[in-house]
Parts: structure tokens; sequence; C-alpha cells
């Protein structure tokens, strides 16, 4: 009677794919378990409520996420917002910026607004570091420009100033005006001080000595 051999491999090509199909299972049960861990709905509920503290607490500020508490907790450890974020929208490469942007109460996130911008309505003015702010007529320039609530335009300080208060002289020096090797290039009515965001040496004009300028952002803050 014939006898058949099967196919004969080498014992390392035997190791090696073992230990590829150990490597597959093992890939599999920890995907299937992450999977199982957060679903749809607490993945939407835990975005919802981490949506609610940045809008009420932190002004939707991107990088207050990590402070956001969405109040799931699974087999013992809490769901961070950019993990509920993520699997809410199925989408695990999503940005902070992104994250916040998708809030219902966060719509200007990701849109930058300066003092001064010009406006034809409230929306346009409206940004993560500008809530509340306002479109309103300049103090001294006609046209309507973005201002906090109750201030207007003054075109000759390069400010956004009470509606009451008078619009100074035209010798003003705007906000952002780089002042790294210069610091006489802010004037007397501004200070000269470090970059908000970025992390680089160079330093801008701010009229208000307790903010920094915002590259990202274009604005003292």
């Amino acid at each position: 009677m014939k006898k058949f051999k099967g196919i004969e491999l080498p014992v390392n090509s035997v190791i090696v794919i073992a230990l590829a199909i150990f490597v597959l299972l093992m890939l599999a049960m920890f995907l299937g378990k992450g999977a199982a861990q957060l679903t749809a709905i607490e993945a939407q509920n835990a975005y919802q409520s981490g949506c609610s503290q940045l809008s009420s607490m932190y002004s939707c500020d991107p990088k207050k996420v990590d402070q956001v508490s969405t109040g799931l907790v699974i087999e013992g450890g809490a769901v961070d917002f950019l993990t509920a974020c993520r699997t809410n929208f199925n989408n695990p490469l999503m940005s902070a910026d992104a994250c916040v942007k998708g809030c219902p109460g966060c719509q200007g996130t990701g849109i930058t607004v300066t003092a001064g911008k010009t406006c034809s309505d409230k929306s346009e003015c409206d940004s993560v570091y500008t809530k509340n702010w306002e479109c309103n007529i300049g103090h001294d320039v006609s046209g309507k420009y973005c201002c906090p609530s109750g201030q207007k335009y003054c075109a000759a300080e390069y400010a956004c100033k009470d509606a009451s208060a008078s619009c100074g002289s035209a010798s003003a020096v705007a906000d952002g005006t780089e002042c790294t090797t210069d610091a006489s290039a802010c004037g007397a009515s501004s200070n000269c001080v470090a970059d908000y965001d970025t992390g680089d040496a160079n330093k801008y004009c701010c009229r208000d000595s307790t903010k920094k300028w915002s590259v990202t952002d274009s604005v003292c803050k």
C-alpha cells in the first residue's frame, strides 16, 4: 500500500507560523475586549457629558480636554473625553480641536477671531476664546467689528474699548506687534510680553499686562 507524506517544513518555519497565529489570536482577543468595553450609546453619552463641561466650565478650550470628566467608569477605569469622542465619531485619530468643534455648545471652535475683525453679525465673532463677543459699530471708524460685550473697536488704538470710553491717539501700537529685540516698540500704552502658545523666544505687544499674545489665535489672552 502506498503511503502519502505530508508537507515537511523546517522547525524554524513551524515556530514562526505558530508565533504568528498566537499573536493574531491575542490581537483579536484584545480588540474584541476593547470594543466591548465602550458601546456606541455609552460613548455618545460620555462625549455629550464632556462637551457640556467644556462649554460651561472651560469656554470650549481644546487645551482643557484632559481636565474634563465624562462621568463614565468601565471596569474600574474612567473613560476620558478623547476616548469617548473618538469612539463616538468612529475615528481613532480625531484631534482634540476636532472633538471640541463637534460639541453642540462649541460651534465657534477653530475660527480665528481678533479684536477689530470686520463682521456683519454676532456669529462671525464666535470662537473658542471669544465666546459671547458681539458685532458692534466702530468707536472711531465706520462699519461693524468684533469686540467683547459692551465694547466698540477703536481703530486709532487697534483695540476694543468700553463704549463710554474715549478713543485715544493714533500713536498706539497694535496688539501682536513683535518686540523681541526692542521692547520700546510697544510704546507707553502697551507691554512687551512672552509668547502664549508656540514656546519660541519671540515677544509681542499686549495692552493688558496680564495677558500674552497667542500666535495661534492672533489675540492677547
